[in-house]
């Protein structure tokens, strides 16, 4: 007797959303620039001093570092990917707000003021 398995098919897409992770990435030579820097070793050893040195925020000055920032982005500056001036100590949520406000084309001294803000009222500073 056969095996009467049912088949399934692969459905297309219905939303803009399912067809972008669907859809297979573009890597610009800028992007596999920045990607081949952040896997290096030379990057490796940057980063880890760029965080023994600043090992708080420079953000919000209350979180413990755990990622570094590059100010001028890789893929726009490749020059200044190991630059040690050009590197910002950031915890995880800082980095997030401040990646989110590049990307959106907002100001970026306004979302780190508001950050600040924030943290001094959950800290109840009135300074």
């Amino acid at each position: 007797m056969p095996d009467k398995r049912p088949q399934y098919k692969a459905r297309a897409p219905k939303t803009r959303r399912q067809f972008k992770a669907t859809a297979p990435p573009v890597y610009t030579p800028a992007y596999r620039t920045a990607r081949e820097v952040r896997s290096s070793p030379r990057w490796a050893k940057l980063s880890r001093r760029k965080r023994t040195d600043s090992p708080i925020c420079e953000w919000c000055e209350s979180h413990a570092t755990e990622e570094v920032h590059h100010i001028q982005g890789v893929a726009a500056h490749p020059e200044l990917a190991f630059d040690y001036e050009n590197l910002q100590s950031l915890c995880t949520r800082c980095h997030r707000l401040l990646e989110s406000a590049i990307r959106r084309d907002i100001d970026v001294e306004a979302i780190k003021a508001e950050c600040q803000s924030h943290l001094k009222k959950a800290h109840g500073d009135d300074a």
